[in-house]
């Protein structure tokens, strides 16, 4: 296993604060770490749509493609000398930190190129997290986060969500089940993903 760290959170002190002031860098310098981030994610967008799912192709295209790109954003990186404290000297060292983590997709096709994905995914529990902090009782609050997660759980295996709750309360109400019948009733399972289009 290898840690990974995306590079959007360093793109966004680059060029999504340009506008801002206090940035301690020439404006077309932080403009050329844009346009480096920019054909990064045209290079990555380009690599899925045309080989979706084939994790080799990908891996071998990012190494061909967006790795000369990731090296001269590097070399820029260590050229730079931001004045202290400033947004951009902030930007320098968080990306210079995390150089070896962010290089960690070039190495297997199936890591993502950044961690949108994830974050997108936990945002609506994030979100609701402020709603669960009124639940009457310990025991409302555990039913509450068991629904949410047989809710997410169904969304990661493509389920319909009402059809599979649905299907969950007509085969288990209150009986008792051995562990091999309950793990049929899990969202992986492939009873359900042989019979989730009926649902």
């Amino acid at each position: 296993m290898a840690s990974g760290t995306s590079d959007v959170h360093g793109s966004h002190y680059y060029c999504n604060k340009l506008a801002g002031g206090n940035i301690g860098i020439v404006r077309k310098d932080v403009e050329s770490a844009c346009e480096n981030n920019f054909i990064k994610f045209a290079i990555e967008d380009s690599i899925n749509k045309k080989y979706p799912g084939d994790y080799e192709k990908r891996k071998q295209l990012r190494l061909e493609k967006e790795k000369p790109v990731l090296e001269a954003f590097w070399s820029w990186l260590e050229q730079q000398k931001p004045v202290r404290n400033t947004r951009m000297d902030k930007a320098v060292n968080y990306g210079l930190n995390r150089r070896k983590t962010a290089q960690t997709y070039l190495e297997d096709g199936r890591c993502s190129f950044t961690n949108n994905l994830s974050e997108n995914a936990i945002r609506p529990f994030a979100v609701g997290r402020k709603n669960w902090l009124f639940s009457d009782s310990v025991s409302g609050a555990n039913a509450s986060a068991v629904v949410y997660t047989m809710v997410e759980m169904a969304k990661a295996h493509d389920l319909n969500i009402y059809g599979y709750l649905k299907f969950l309360l007509e085969r288990r109400p209150t009986k008792d089940m051995t562990d091999d019948q309950l793990a049929e009733l899990a969202p992986w399972s492939e009873k359900l993903q042989s019979i989730k289009n009926r649902m």
